[in-house]
Parts: C-alpha cells; sequence; structure tokens
C-alpha cells in the first residue's frame, strides 16, 4: 500500500469538555492552521453553546449552538492560522462538548 503525504494532524481531542480548556498553544518559529472542527454534544437540560477563540485577543470566530433536549453533531471546515505563542481557547457553556481539531502545523 502507497502513502502520500499527510497534510493534517490532530491538533486537539477530548471527550467532555466542560470548563474554559485551551486547545494547543503554538510552539515558537511555527504557525497551526485549523483546519477542521468537530464536536458532538448529548441531550442537555438547556440551552448550550461552544465558543472559539483566540485566547490573547479573546477574538471569537466560531459558536455551535444547541436547545433544550437536542443531541446535536457539527462539523466546521476552513482555515484560521494560528502564530507561534497563540492559542486557541475552547469554551463550552453549561454543558460537556466533545471536540476534535485537525490542522496543519507548518514551520
Amino acid at each position: 500500500m502507497a502513502t502520500g503525504t499527510i497534510y493534517s494532524s490532530r491538533l486537539f481531542a477530548q471527550q467532555g469538555v466542560d470548563v474554559p480548556t485551551v486547545a494547543f498553544t503554538v510552539p515558537s518559529s511555527q504557525v497551526f492552521v485549523v483546519r477542521d472542527i468537530g464536536c458532538y454534544v448529548g441531550a442537555v437540560d438547556f440551552t448550550s453553546s461552544l465558543i472559539f477563540k483566540d485566547l490573547e485577543d479573546s477574538v471569537a470566530w466560531l459558536s455551535f449552538g444547541v436547545d433544550l433536549g437536542q443531541s446535536r453533531s457539527f462539523q466546521w471546515t476552513g482555515r484560521q492560522a494560528f502564530e507561534a505563542g497563540q492559542s486557541l481557547l475552547v469554551v463550552p457553556d453549561a454543558h460537556p462538548w466533545d471536540v476534535r481539531i485537525t490542522g496543519y502545523r507548518l514551520t
């Protein structure tokens, strides 16, 4: 079986993110490009949301929300670049979420 170049790798994966969590901090002399985010939340007892933001600037650039009693999966595909020293913060609101983030590590 031939293997090709792998362009994406897992940058973060955690089950049950229930408090604000730093998904990653980019090491010096590198750039991370987030390409895909997948997340899941089980049936909630109240409205809940999940926000992704740049930790240093506190700039939110993506959010998902779910209403009472729903169980949902969400998928985002795009490109968001994080430079050396920057961190991606995952902020759940009142309910645990499963989160997986993939992308590129550039040097």
